[in-house]
């Protein structure tokens, strides 16, 4: 049977290929009336389009209907309004007129319904905010919502009146569902004035966890009215100006908390109250410890870490200044009589020696038995150092062939020698690239070159080479050495940090900086510098990646750039009561550098030294070593000059002048992914001891810091758990000892809030696990687990 289609396409909507014919004007009727009849008597289909100028013909054509059969024929209406629930699938309200469609550009957006989804979901989703499609206001998403509606797609929507009143009979209908006068506030301000809502909402963010008359002064009843509504804040940035008024009044109580008697209770309180966006707050519990002599431990620092994480680039300084109060875990005696390898050195020196080691350098003490560790290895190096020179993998000038990969890419890399930094500094660097939008993606310990110095290791470090080259001047032997191996890749040596910020646009692929100024600063003496070597170098570090940042965007390598570091060597501070069995005047004359801990000597002069020089040096002869001359090395912490001033020395062989870390960083485009977090016991009994089990698996290549974890059930008594760092990649099992008590409510699920730093943002997740209530007369019990106390 024949069936003809008639398109009545008065608004121009059906496109030339979706009609076989098309009526565009009067004249074109009488060949469309006969294709149809001939379609009519073959038993054919035919699509036949009406336009606007032939609308006329719609009446001859139903004539013709009229005539042949009506069965035969369909006259179907093409509206925008018909056109778009084609389109999308869904119905559209009678209140939407075919003429906002249009000025709104709706049939040109390639959208779909989900399921039960409405014509307004749809809008709010795809035009607004995937949060504005909620069937009330979404509390915890509303500080991604408002980032969704900020001013410049605000901009865009202007003049699309169907956008605007989809926007607000959304809010009319959250308004009427609001469950209290807080919501209906929040609506209210979403409503009709976004950013007084943003700016009532960072007010309330420092004075939601002070008591209740703080934020009844700053903000009067709509404290009131918010402070019962439980939502998350987290991300939402804060301007000075419009949250003096609660700077204020947090200034006022926090000065009425000094006048109460100092305790480490008292700190604790502090913790749970403060927004950790002030330093003001921070400085009141950093005065708590370092003038009123509060005792502080590990777990007290890391919440006050977790909570001041907004702000961590600022605080540095004062938070060292805490951990130092806190000594590390003592490192284990090194087996050096038995058949550590050398990983189990290496590993024990990262680990455990070196941060016990940084630790007695910045507050300026001596352990005379850690002295004896750090000559137990620089024995070990010193007797192995020939074979490690030849088959070490992890050695300085092996560093940049390990990474031959990123050097051959297709990605601009940045090499950065930063001379003199070992590990003492390297999570500072971190942070800090972090902050950047550079992220580690490896590191690793390496082994200097000895003497741990400039004129032999860098040499090496640059070249890839496990002899330095003689000479003093760095750009030919960087070319000589990579060019050949790069395949084409166009090289570039910059001398210092000012060459790097001369660079206005990508005219190499590989840029190798040599970076002096952390080596220049430790090497002053503390009273010229006028602040710690810390604080000093920890400002060098952060120009030094600004600098590689500012390099990035000029490039445009923002997404691109491989970013590698690694030392030449590292260096130590020895107290001026060190011994030093190191006979002065012997060596006067060949002493160049107060900071080197090492001396050259002619092979004439080697032969001709006495035997108890092996009692205060280490011989390092230029062949055996692969050096251009022969070297005395310093044993223990002695030293050829006295150290009178408090400045930094290297040459050694300890474990902070000769282990350094090589890092490479890349910017990270996407955005985490949310941990995998299971439940791995779900059964538990009312009033028991429990213990709730939990997995959490950190599916990024990149960690999550300062993480913690807690059960947000008011019938679950248990305190947070908390981890320093949650490794890339890597699952961890958190166990949490708690309580659950029964509540009106029988209890389905627990609600755990894990919150987390990552890529530079703090984070928060909330799971839902479900769980099973078992009775005591079920499963048996101790009568020890009725005991009051977790």
């Amino acid at each position: 049977m024949a069936q003809i289609t008639i398109y009545q396409d008065y608004s121009g909507l059906v496109a030339e290929e979706e009609a076989e014919l098309h009526l565009t004007q009067i004249a074109d009727y009488v060949p469309v009336y006969r294709a149809i009849a001939r379609a009519l008597q073959r038993g054919e289909t035919l699509t036949v389009a009406i336009e606007r100028q032939a609308r006329v013909c719609e009446a001859w054509l139903r004539r013709m209907a009229e005539q042949r059969g009506q069965a035969s024929f369909e006259f179907v209406p093409v509206t925008p309004r018909s056109r778009l629930a084609s389109l999308w699938g869904v119905e559209i309200p009678k209140w939407v007129s075919d003429q906002a469609i249009r000025n709104a550009g709706l049939l040109n957006k390639p959208v779909s319904a989900k399921p039960g989804e409405t014509f307004e979901d749809i809008i709010a989703r795809c035009f607004y905010s995937p949060h504005l499609a909620h069937n009330r206001l979404p509390l915890s998403h509303l500080v991604d919502l408002l980032a969704d509606l900020d001013d410049r797609r605000r901009d865009a929507r202007r003049g699309r009146q169907l956008l605007g009143s989809v926007y607000r009979r959304r809010m009319n209908r959250w308004m009427e569902v609001a469950r209290n006068d807080g919501e209906r506030l929040l609506v209210r301000l979403l409503r009709d004035n976004p950013d007084e809502l943003r700016s009532l909402l960072a007010r309330f963010k420092l004075l939601s966890g002070y008591p209740d008359e703080v934020g009844l002064r700053a903000m009067g009843d709509d404290f009131k009215h918010l402070k019962p509504l439980n939502f998350d804040l987290a991300g939402l940035s804060l301007d000075e100006e419009e949250v003096q008024t609660s700077v204020d009044q947090i200034k006022v109580y926090l000065n009425q908390v000094r006048r109460q008697e100092a305790s480490a209770d008292l700190a604790e309180e502090l913790l749970e109250q403060v927004s950790g966006e002030l330093e003001v707050e921070f400085d009141l519990l950093h005065e708590l410890v370092t003038e009123w002599g509060i005792s502080v431990d590990r777990p007290l620092l890391r919440r006050i870490w977790n909570r001041f994480a907004p702000m961590e680039a600022r605080i540095a300084d004062k938070m060292r200044e805490l951990e130092l109060r806190i000594s590390p875990k003592r490192p284990e005696k090194p087996d050096s009589e038995g058949d550590w390898k050398v990983t189990g050195w290496i590993e024990w020196a990262v680990n455990q020696y070196l941060p016990y080691r940084f630790w007695l350098e910045e507050t300026e003490q001596r352990d005379e038995e850690i002295e004896g560790y750090a000559e137990a290895y620089a024995d070990w190096l010193y007797e192995r150092f020939s074979y490690l020179r030849s088959n070490l993998p992890c050695i300085v000038y092996r560093a940049l062939h390990n990474q031959i990969e990123y050097l051959e890419g297709e990605g601009p890399v940045l090499f950065v020698a930063v001379d003199n930094f070992n590990y003492k500094f390297l999570k500072h660097l971190e942070r800090l690239m972090e902050k950047a939008g550079l992220y580690r993606v490896h590191s690793a310990p390496y082994l200097s070159m000895l003497p741990a110095c400039t004129e032999v290791s860098k040499k090496c470090l640059f070249t890839g080479s496990p002899e330095p080259f003689k000479g003093t001047a760095y750009k030919k032997p960087i070319q000589d050495a990579w060019a050949s191996h790069l395949g084409g890749r166009r090289l570039r040596y910059l001398p210092y940090l000012g060459s790097l910020k001369e660079i206005r646009e990508r005219e190499h692929d590989v840029y190798f900086l040599n970076h002096t100024l952390i080596d220049d600063t430790l090497h002053q003496d503390e009273k010229e510098l006028g602040i710690s070597h810390a604080k000093a170098v920890r400002r060098r570090i952060a120009d030094l990646v600004e600098a590689v940042k500012e390099f990035a965007r000029r490039i445009e390598a923002e997404h691109d750039l491989v970013v590698i570091t690694c030392s030449d060597h590292g260096s130590t501070r020895i107290p001026a009561e060190t011994p030093n069995f190191i006979d002065q005047e012997f060596y006067a004359d060949r002493v160049d550098d107060p900071h080197h801990r090492y001396v050259s000597i002619s092979d004439e002069e080697m032969k001709a030294l006495p035997d108890h020089v092996d009692f205060q040096c280490y011989r390092l002869r230029r062949k055996a070593f692969g050096l251009n001359k022969n070297y005395l090395v310093a044993r223990d912490y002695y030293r050829f000059r006295e150290t009178e001033e408090t400045f930094y020395v290297h040459g050694g062989l300890t474990p902070e002048e000769t282990i350094v870390p090589l890092c490479i960083f890349q910017p990270v485009v996407e955005k985490p992914k949310p941990l995998t977090v299971r439940l791995l016991q779900d059964e538990f009994r009312y009033g028991a001891k429990s213990m709730i089990r939990l997995e959490l698996v950190n599916v990024n290549p990149y960690p999550c810091v300062h993480v913690r974890v807690e059960v947000l059930d008011s019938n679950v008594e248990c305190e947070p758990a908390e981890l320093d760092e949650l490794a890339a990649q890597d699952p961890e099992e958190v166990h949490i000892p708690a309580r659950l008590w029964r509540s009106e409510k029988e209890m389905t699920r627990l609600h755990i809030q894990i919150s987390y730093q990552c890529l530079g943002e703090r984070r928060r997740q909330v799971v839902e696990p479900l769980i099973t209530i078992r009775s005591m007369m079920e499963t048996g019990f101790d009568l020890e687990e009725l005991d009051g106390t977790l």
